[in-house]
C-alpha cells in the first residue's frame, strides 16, 4: 500500500503517473485525506459554528480517477466511493500518512488476511470453517465485497437459503459489488442462487447488473434467459435469448435455449413466426 505523500503543486514537468496542469498526486494511490468541515449549531444566543476534522480515504486508480470514501470508527473504508474532482482535493484536503500507516492499513490488512483464510477453507470445502473467517472479516469491515460475497456462497454450499437470501440483499445493495474487478465473484454467486433454486433471486441480481453496468453484456443476457426458463416463464426466456442473440448472434447457447423454450410452450414460435412474417410484409 502507498504511502500518501505532500501535494505539490505546479511540478515543472508531468512524471508518468501524475497528471498535468501542475497537480501531483501518483497515481495509482491511496491513502488518508483529511477535512475540516465548519457547521453551525445551536439557536439564538446558543448559536454558534463549530469546526469537525472528517478523515477520508481516497484512491486514485491506473486511469487517475480519484474517490473518496469516509473512514469508519474502525478506520476502515466505509459507504460506496464518491468520486471527486483532483482539484477540490489539493484545495481541501490535508494527507495524513500516520493515519494510514499505523491505523487504516493494518486494519485492511486483517480484513484481507480474514477474507482469504475464508477463501482458502471454502476451496477445501471446509464451510464452517469458512463462514467463521468471513463472519470474522465483516465484523471489521461489513461493506468488503469479497467477504460478502464468500459468505453468500458458503452459504448456498450449505443449503441455508435463509442465511444465503440475508446475505444476497446486502450484495444486491452494494454497487460495487458490480463492479468488473469483481466479475468471477460475481458470475460464481449467480451461477449457485440458479443451481440453488432461487430463481427469484437471481433473476433480480443479473437484473441489477443490467441497470448498473451492462446492457449489451450478451451472457449476461443470457444469463437472465436461463433463469427465466427455470422459472417457467418461457416467453421473457425466449426475449432475453433473442437480446442475447442480437449482441451475439454466434452464442450458440441462447440459440439452444430459445428453441428449449419454444418446445416448452408451441405458441411462442407460432407468435414469433407471425411477428417476423408482418414485418418483413409477406402474407399468406
Amino acid at each position: 500500500m502507498t504511502q500518501p505523500s505532500q501535494i505539490t503543486p505546479h511540478p515543472p514537468t508531468p512524471a508518468p503517473g501524475q497528471d498535468p496542469g501542475g497537480l501531483a498526486i501518483p497515481f495509482p494511490f491511496r491513502g488518508v485525506f483529511s477535512e475540516i468541515i465548519t457547521k453551525t449549531v445551536g439557536f439564538g444566543a446558543t448559536k454558534r459554528k463549530e469546526k469537525k476534522k472528517v478523515f477520508w480515504y481516497l484512491e486514485r486508480d491506473a486511469e487517475g480517477r480519484t474517490t473518496v470514501r469516509a473512514l469508519n470508527r474502525e478506520y476502515l473504508p466505509t459507504g460506496e466511493p464518491r468520486e471527486v474532482p483532483l482539484q477540490d482535493v489539493v484545495d481541501q484536503f490535508y494527507p495524513e500518512p500516520g493515519i494510514y500507516m499505523e491505523k487504516v492499513a493494518p486494519r485492511m490488512r486483517e480484513v484481507e488476511r480474514l477474507a482469504d483464510e475464508g477463501d482458502e477453507h471454502r476451496a477445501k470445502e471446509e464451510f464452517y470453517s469458512a463462514e467463521y473467517a468471513y463472519r470474522s472479516a465483516l465484523t471489521i469491515d461489513e461493506d468488503h465485497i469479497r467477504a460478502n460475497f464468500g459468505l453468500g456462497l458458503t452459504y448456498l454450499h450449505l443449503d441455508d437459503k435463509a442465511r444465503a437470501r440475508h446475505t444476497f440483499r446486502k450484495i444486491v445493495s452494494m454497487t460495487s459489488a458490480f463492479a468488473p474487478q469483481h466479475k468471477h465473484l460475481f458470475n460464481e454467486f449467480g451461477i449457485s442462487l440458479r443451481k440453488s433454486g432461487l430463481f427469484k433471486e437471481c433473476l433480480e441480481y443479473y437484473t441489477r447488473a443490467l441497470e448498473l453496468h451492462a446492457q449489451d453484456d450478451d451472457h449476461l443476457l443470457f444469463n437472465i434467459a436461463r433463469a427465466h426458463f427455470h422459472s417457467a416463464d418461457y416467453a421473457q426466456s425466449v426475449a432475453f435469448s433473442l437480446q442475447a442473440l442480437e449482441q451475439n448472434p454466434e452464442l450458440r447457447e441462447a440459440r439452444q435455449l430459445r428453441e428449449a423454450a419454444y418446445a416448452k410452450d408451441p405458441a411462442l414460435r407460432s407468435r414469433d413466426e407471425g411477428i417476423a412474417l408482418d414485418l418483413t410484409g409477406e402474407t399468406g
